[in-house]
């Protein structure tokens, strides 16, 4: 059932596909950032901190920062998912007017 809400609302397409693709560039500057971060840890493992209780946290912190890597590219995607979802579904919406 449509409602008449007294205005228009415009959707711009290009926005929101800009929105998705900022979201993409995002992830891939964390993933850049997060491959750096490990790079220092594995320095500091490698040369200052190597036996130890405080090397064996750190080993487990670096694995545990590791697993942050696939993640970024995940909400990446799944943001990414949402904006084409959500302009589909305005174009659903508003079908009856084209």
């Amino acid at each position: 059932m449509a409602y008449n809400i007294g205005y228009d609302i415009v959707v711009n397409d290009d926005n929101c596909n800009a929105v998705g693709s900022e979201y993409a560039d995002r992830a891939k500057w964390f993933e850049n950032i997060l491959e750096r971060y490990d790079e220092i840890l594995q320095e500091i493992l490698d040369g200052a901190v190597m036996d130890g209780a405080l090397a064996d946290n750190l080993k487990k912190f670096r694995q545990e920062a590791n697993a942050l890597k696939n993640e970024t590219a995940q909400i990446a995607k799944a943001a990414q998912s949402c904006t084409h979802q959500f302009l589909a579904d305005m174009d659903s919406a508003d079908s009856y007017l084209f």
